[in-house]
């Protein structure tokens, strides 16, 4: 009773409640400092997963837009799998599934799912000692990315735009099919006059039949850039007429352009009005030309005459005549990351995250 008594005197004591309350507040904090270093942990190895699956999506979707790779599961797992330990900083990640799903030859969607797994111990998830205590042990982290591959159906760059007829020759076909060529090997010389109407030449008055640019034209720009924003949706593009560059347009935007290659619309039409109404009868041209625009190639400019100082490289001239306006140049496979999907197949893929 003396014991008992001893012990309640005590605990009435303030000394003894500060002790009592400092230990429960240290358990308590102890724990909470376990469960976030710990949960740092758990989040930190959710980034990792993340980069990895986002890199892995987008490297999949880029090889089946382009055809770099068979299109397929066990190659996309094979990607995956590649992307998701490299963006893990032990190496080890594991991929749960690969979703691949096809729309077109050329276009489609892919999800990738990565999971944590933890190499030393030969088990997948996270180790959480501090969280132990708690009856947690380790801790299954996963992540999901989703990439589309398409065409775009928007794009912008320097005012220029190409003939489908031209494209179509330069490749070998259209659309574009796996060993067709692109590169230097479909260099050409592009020239800005009315088509021929020779019926044995490759594009005779273009494809669409009409008496205006048929080689490359011009777009129509706000006069104070040379550049243009353009959507396969009506309007349609209106051109600059006249065989000057754009306006908006000096020696030194051409020049820039020559680094790399360059997203050029396609036009598959001419015509008279922008709601693309008037374009079977007739011819179209002057102030009443607008392109219809189908899809965007990628172009490397490599030399070029367009009148006065316009001319790369130096004593450049056209392979027919002297006072002919052309470029030259040849296309290439390209891969954009923004924009609209919807177009038709130029060469040009459209890549981006849809999760």
């Amino acid at each position: 009773m003396r014991r008992l008594s001893g012990l309640r005197r005590w605990l009435k004591r303030d000394e003894g409640i500060s002790l009592v309350l400092i230990g429960v507040m240290l358990a308590v904090i102890l724990g909470l400092a376990g469960m976030a270093v710990d949960l740092g942990a758990v989040y930190a190895e959710r980034r990792e997963l993340r980069n990895g699956a986002d890199a892995a999506a987008l490297a999949i979707a880029e090889d089946c837009g382009m055809g770099a790779k068979p299109c397929d599961n066990p190659t996309a797992l094979a990607t995956a799998e590649q992307y998701a330990d490299a963006n893990a900083w032990d190496d080890n990640s594991a991929v749960e599934s690969v979703n691949l799903t096809l729309t077109g030859p050329t276009t489609g969607s892919i999800r990738v799912v990565t999971s944590a797994w933890d190499a030393a111990a030969g088990q997948p998830g996270v180790r959480v000692p501090l969280m132990s205590m708690l009856g947690f042990n380790r801790v299954n982290v996963v992540a999901a990315a989703t990439a589309i591959f398409d065409h775009p159906s928007s794009g912008g760059g320097i005012p220029l735009i190409i003939g489908k007829c031209e494209f179509c020759t330069a490749i070998g076909g259209c659309p574009p099919e796996p060993g067709m060529i692109f590169g230097p090997g479909t260099s050409a010389t592009l020239v800005f006059k009315d088509p021929s109407k020779d019926e044995g030449a490759p594009c005779p008055a273009d494809p669409a039949g009409k008496d205006a640019p048929g080689s490359f034209g011009w777009l129509d720009t706000d006069g104070t850039m040379c550049w243009v924003e353009t959507e396969i949706e009506l309007p349609l593009l209106p051109a600059d007429p006249g065989v000057s560059p754009s306006t908006g347009c000096d020696p030194a935007d051409l020049l820039k352009i020559l680094a790399s290659p360059v997203l050029i619309p396609i036009y598959s039409d001419i015509c008279k009005d922008p709601e693309g109404t008037q374009c079977e009868d007739g011819d179209a041209g002057g102030n009443n030309t607008y392109y219809r625009v189908p899809g965007w190639a990628s172009f490397q400019l490599t030399g070029y005459y367009l009148g006065g100082q316009y001319r790369h490289p130096n004593g450049f001239s056209c392979d027919t005549n002297s006072a002919d306006r052309c470029i030259q140049g040849y296309f290439t496979k390209n891969t954009v990351y923004t924009g609209k999907v919807g177009g038709q197949n130029f060469g040009v893929v459209l890549v981006k995250l849809a999760e």
